[in-house]
């Protein structure tokens, strides 16, 4: 019987970038161990707390003042005592701080602009499955697509869009994000929630609002038979490679290829590992001594 192989949307964007990383983090499941059991905040984390609060305020079931407080309430769970302005929690409170004023202020554009208008929310955050057509692999896998696309939503004229909440520095295209929110919309349809007419990305600008706007922008793809195709060619050769490492990696370690760049910086929690490798160190030490499995 065919072995079914599970891969997360999120993992084949991290498979692109760097196979390391994507080894690390989702084939060995590992995350670093932190002496005093309390992770760092990362730039990532404006992103998850700005994401959170979009989640909030579109399901619709709580107002301005309860988005900001569930926030409020993810920080103190993440970071207990973010609040308070010491030297430990600087970049915490000035993160959290940040990303709460994002979403205040968020909130108060669409009011004022009703950018809103003639849009339903279909749902946020769904948990989807696909089963992709075809055989995978020389063992002729199974394999399960999962993801959650931040927001399916109706617009009166425009139909099904799909859109995808990014928080920036520089309010942008989505073309850069067009591959991903493509194979997301191909996943969508084979999950039989729709076709999907337009992507969008909701971009929200990382400021304190200090200066003049535009703070957020809303700009958007028509996805139509021939983006579809196009989105489907990437997901089936990206997932055949993915396939084909997970196979052959235990024979053949040079498939898990790095990609250093400028994620290593702010997005990458492997450097001491993957740095390690490369120069003829002890990684494996190092994974030992410094990380473990998920939880």
């Amino acid at each position: 019987m065919a072995e079914t192989i599970f891969i997360r949307q999120s993992a084949i964007s991290e498979f692109r970038e760097c196979r390391r990383r994507w080894h690390y983090n989702y084939i060995r499941d590992l995350e670093p161990i932190y002496p005093d059991g309390q992770r760092p905040f990362r730039t990532a984390d404006i992103g998850t707390l700005v994401h959170l609060g979009v989640q909030l305020y579109y399901s619709g079931e709580f107002d301005p003042a309860q988005v900001l407080l569930v926030m409020r309430g993810w920080a103190d769970e993440e970071f207990p005592g973010w609040e308070v302005v010491t030297k430990p929690m600087a970049d915490v409170h000035k993160g959290v701080r940040l990303a709460l004023k994002m979403i205040e202020g968020w909130i108060e554009d669409l009011a004022t602009t009703g950018v809103d208008k003639g849009e339903t929310t279909v749902w946020c955050e769904k948990q989807l499955e696909v089963e992709l057509p075809g055989v995978w692999g020389d063992g002729g896998h199974k394999v399960v697509v999962t993801g959650k696309p931040d927001r399916l939503l109706r617009h009166e004229d425009f139909g099904l869009i799909l859109e995808d909440t990014k928080t920036t520095d520089k309010l942008d295209s989505s073309l850069i994000y067009a591959e991903q929110l493509t194979r997301y919309a191909v996943i969508i349809r084979i999950a039989g929630e729709g076709a999907i007419n337009r992507l969008r990305t909701q971009q929200i600008k990382k400021v304190l609002r200090n200066g003049e706007g535009p703070f957020f922008s809303r700009p958007f793809l028509v996805m139509n038979d021939a983006r579809y195709k196009s989105g489907w060619g990437h997901l089936y050769t990206d997932i055949r490679d993915m396939v084909r490492v997970v196979e052959e990696m235990d024979d053949n370690p040079f498939l898990i290829t790095p990609n250093p760049g400028l994620n290593c910086n702010w997005k990458c929690a492997y450097n001491a590992p993957c740095e390690s490798a490369d120069d003829g160190g002890h990684s494996e030490q190092i994974v030992e001594l410094h990380y473990r499995k998920r939880t």
